[in-house]
């Protein structure tokens, strides 16, 4: 090895502390979400709804809607876009019967109703995540996430009338 050569300087990876990276400035913000995000939230949702309306949702597109509809439903608790509650209402009732019935059959097949239910819940979280800040985002999704590590999720008797319940009971 030469020796007019200098050591490589390296580069020490810890002293990164006092750095805010780009996601976290983003998260921590409270100006409204970047479009670019709001976008990349109503394709995947979209493409979710698409994979279910012709046969090939799994879990995965199941859960994306899910969270769409819950996200949203929090958010219209908050007061953003609260006259889409009866939206994201009928919405998480599409998804709790569809959840009913590929426990049934073993596959997620939509009805009409629940499509134009879940396409309603998509359009209005499409224009509550376009005018809310990336801080209420976040607060929502935290929200969900304790609500779930609480076990507080809905059930399909928490959203039917209690006649209507016992009515699907004796079909």
């Amino acid at each position: 090895m030469p020796t007019n050569k200098r050591p490589r300087k390296r580069r020490n990876l810890h002293k990164t502390r006092g750095h805010t990276g780009a996601i976290t400035r983003l998260l921590m913000s409270t100006e409204p979400m970047p479009l670019e995000n709001a976008i990349d939230v109503a394709i995947f949702a979209r493409n979710s709804l698409e994979a279910m309306r012709t046969g090939r949702g799994d879990d995965d597109h199941y859960g994306a809607l899910a969270n769409v509809t819950n996200i949203g439903f929090l958010l219209a608790e908050r007061g953003i876009g609260e006259e889409a509650w009866d939206a994201f209402r009928n919405a998480q009732l599409a998804l709790l019967t569809l959840l009913e019935r590929k426990q049934k059959h073993g596959r997620y097949t939509l009805t009409a109703s629940e499509l134009n239910a879940l396409r309603d819940a998509i359009t209005y979280h499409e224009l509550q995540v376009q005018n809310s800040t990336t801080e209420e985002v976040r607060d929502a999704l935290t929200t969900l996430r304790q609500r779930l590590a609480s076990n507080q999720v809905l059930t399909l008797k928490d959203v039917l009338p209690s006649t209507q319940t016992t009515e699907r009971k004796q079909a």
